[in-house]
């Protein structure tokens, strides 16, 4: 069915949608309302991602892996069936001495263990229609970097942009 919080009435969710004159249907998440509840979002329940106000992108907020521990992992998927090519994008920042924070398009690799306690990167990808699943994840492995910087991964402003309107529909796969 149609995601609630993914159509252009919904603006005061997590998403919503715009036109950009330049470009085209604008769908995005800011986490500017402070919450991770829209159910569009597979969150990992043992090592959660939240919502934090600590180093956003922009605005207030952003969100953030949610590792409190060495060896775990902290991952957070949104699988939709997309009905026309899209182009998305978002911001992430690492802040681990050695762990690693990875991105990845239906099981491939597009992120592959950034580290360090560098500035926030933009990433953006082309991804044809259908069926996908967008999964960012923190993989806190070294027991030596529970100390050093601030142990996660953060992202911010994911967007998608189309060619024209739609609205996204949730796959269970």
């Amino acid at each position: 069915g149609i995601i609630a919080g993914l159509t252009p009435a919904m603006n005061g969710d997590v998403f919503y949608s715009g036109v950009n004159q330049d470009w085209k249907t604008v769908y995005s998440c800011n986490f500017e309302n402070g919450s991770l509840s829209n159910p569009i979002w597979e969150n990992n329940p043992s090592y959660p991602w939240v919502i934090t106000n600590v180093n956003p992108k922009e605005g207030g907020f952003c969100m953030k892996s949610g590792n409190s521990g060495i060896y775990s992992t902290s991952t957070i998927s949104i699988a939709l069936d997309i009905p026309h090519a899209i182009m998305l994008s978002f911001w992430a920042k690492i802040s681990s001495q050695s762990c690693p924070g990875c991105f990845y398009i239906d099981e491939e690799v597009k992120i592959n263990g950034i580290t360090g306690n560098g500035d926030w990167v933009h990433y953006s990808y082309e991804v044809a229609p259908g069926p996908h699943t967008f999964t960012w994840s923190y993989n806190h492995s070294d027991y030596y970097n529970y100390f050093q910087y601030d142990d996660c991964f953060y992202v911010d402003n994911i967007i998608f942009i189309a060619s024209e309107l739609f609205s996204f529909s949730l796959t269970n796969f």
